[in-house]
This record gives C-alpha cells, structure tokens and sequence, in this order.
C-alpha cells in the first residue's frame, strides 16, 4: 500500500507537469500504472491507518431467495427477478393475434365419396 507521502509527492509532480509519468514513476519509486491511475484520478488519495479494518456502510445478510450473503436489496435476484419480467413482457409482444385453431376433420367426420357406377 501506498503512503499518504508517496502519493502527495507523485501529484505534486503531476501537478508540475514538467516530467513524464514514467520519469515519476522512476522518481518515486512507484509503478507506472500507479502514476497514470493517480492522474487520470482513478486512486484515491486517502490512506487507512495501521491496523484499521474497513467497516461496511451497512450490515450484510443472507439474502431470503438465493440465500447468498450480500448487502440488501440483492442485486442478482433483482436482476433474476428484471429478466424474467422482460422476458415475459416479450412473450406477451410476440405472440400471434388470438384466433381460433383450425379444427382437422377426424377421419371418421370426413363425408364419404361415393362414386358413381
């Protein structure tokens, strides 16, 4: 992990904007990667104290339908639950318009030819 120091010095060199990223790369000590991220401003510049756990905003349980262990409302079940909706909302679209089946005459029902002698 990086310290508060390292990164304050790599964006104060960004901020001077005299040197390449991969010259204060080289400079700080750090990866590339690392510079490009702090500039794009893709990294934080916070810093946890030693021996700090990250608290959750909020407390996780067991989700009552998958039973997975998340943060409610359950995203995977919402999404389930979103394309089952779509998918029938699509059936409902697609289906033919409502007309009565054709009815196939039973070989029993069909009139009987006779020919003529």
């Amino acid at each position: 992990m990086l310290s508060l120091e390292k990164i304050v010095e790599v964006q104060r060199m960004l901020d001077a904007g005299d040197l390449s990223h991969r010259a204060i790369a080289k400079l700080a000590g750090v990866s590339r990667q690392t510079v490009d991220h702090l500039a794009a401003g893709r990294r934080r510049l916070t810093e946890r104290l030693e021996g700090e756990e990250m608290e959750a905003s909020r407390p996780s349980s067991r989700c009552p339908t998958c039973g997975g262990r998340v943060f409610e409302p359950c995203v995977y079940c919402r999404t389930i639950a979103y394309l089952v909706e779509l998918r029938k909302e699509q059936d409902r679209n697609n289906r033919p318009a409502a007309t009565p089946p054709r009815k196939r005459p039973r070989p029993e029902n069909r009139p009987i030819e006779r020919r003529a002698a």
